[in-house]
């Protein structure tokens, strides 16, 4: 059995603070956050890369601000100097 990837630790577009919220077919129009960001690569959830859709990111601080529940969405952590 395959093993199911958790994207929001290791999906190759993931920016610094980002989480990946979803695939989307329509763009990601129908996301109203400042910080979505559309990816190139969609992948399944065995990590095997899909023919159509794109991955959309967007900053965990801006949905967690809003109180989205993102437990289980792990950004990569924001490094501060």
């Amino acid at each position: 059995m395959a093993t199911k990837k958790d994207f929001n630790r290791n999906h190759p577009e993931l920016r610094e603070g980002e989480i990946f919220i979803m695939n989307t077919w329509d763009n990601g129009c129908n996301c109203s956050w400042k910080t979505k960001r559309l990816g190139n690569q969609a992948y399944d959830i065995h990590g095997n890369p899909m023919r159509d859709g794109t991955p959309l990111f967007a900053q965990k601080k801006e949905l967690d601000d809003a109180g989205v529940p993102t437990a289980g969405m792990v950004p990569i952590p924001v490094t501060t100097k």
